[in-house]
């Protein structure tokens, strides 16, 4: 929305404030104490890291751009040049484009290897995301097979490796759901807020994230119908957050 070139200092401050943003209250709370690994479940573990990590990050950047790819990084590097019209041309949302671009904007040059790291380390989240909704829904070892289905899932793999948005949907779509689920059976407010800002970035990734809604709409409402009640102010707040997020581009 900023006229003209981007400025770095700009792009650096941006980045500060929403790695420092969590830190700032007490409240803002994303873990989950009650997760516990006893010893036989190492070498597992060890397992889905290792094909994760190995299927994902060895040789990331040795292949140069390929078609959509290019795409993406010719609209950063216009936006970095002053373009207002890019993010509106892409036809999709416009996170795909933003994470390259404050890379670029902000260390002034990128290769193949560094705009493709983010989108890497999304995929290997999304991986730990699908082990902890497994084991909290199943237990082991289904957690355990469902983490290494997904770890070498084609699919997650290919898309690991390149600049697009696909990983970023997976995983704030399975950490929206994951934090649905931990709502309707703790209720706090903090997880329904975030439910909403990881389906807003998964909308804002694309449009495709729309497919994980359906699934969170019913964690939730079966969690309203089994108590017989619904907190408004909670439903209020995180609905206002979610639409806040959308309406920033949509």
């Amino acid at each position: 929305y900023v006229p003209g070139p981007t400025p770095s200092w700009m792009l650096i401050s941006a980045y500060a404030l929403v790695a420092l943003f969590p830190l700032l209250s007490p409240k803002f709370e994303f873990s989950f104490p009650h997760v516990k690994v006893k010893w036989q479940q190492i070498w597992p573990i060890l397992l889905i890291v290792g094909l994760t990590l190995g299927l994902r990050w060895i040789h990331l950047g040795y292949s140069e751009y390929q078609g959509d790819e290019s795409v993406i990084m010719i609209r950063a590097a216009r936006i970095l040049a002053g373009s207002d019209t890019e993010l509106f041309l892409h036809q999709k949302g416009p996170v795909e484009i933003l994470i390259p671009l404050g890379m670029w904007g902000a260390a002034a040059e990128i290769n193949e290897l560094w705009s493709r790291v983010l989108f890497t380390w999304a995929s290997c989240l999304s991986v730990a995301a699908v082990w902890l909704l497994a084991r909290r829904w199943f237990g082991h070892p289904a957690a355990e097979i469902a983490a290494v289905l997904f770890a070498i899932s084609g699919f997650s793999v290919a898309f690991a490796r390149i600049v697009q948005y696909q990983s970023l949907v997976m995983l704030w779509g399975a950490l929206a759901l994951l934090l649905a689920d931990r709502y309707a059976k703790e209720q706090r407010r903090t997880d329904l807020l975030l439910t909403a800002v990881f389906l807003a970035g998964g909308l804002l990734a694309h449009y495709d994230a729309v497919l994980v809604i359906p699934a969170v709409a019913w964690v939730l409402i079966r969690s309203v119908v089994k108590s017989r009640q619904i907190i408004w102010r909670d439903w209020l707040f995180a609905s206002a957050l979610g639409l806040f997020g959308l309406g920033l581009f949509y």
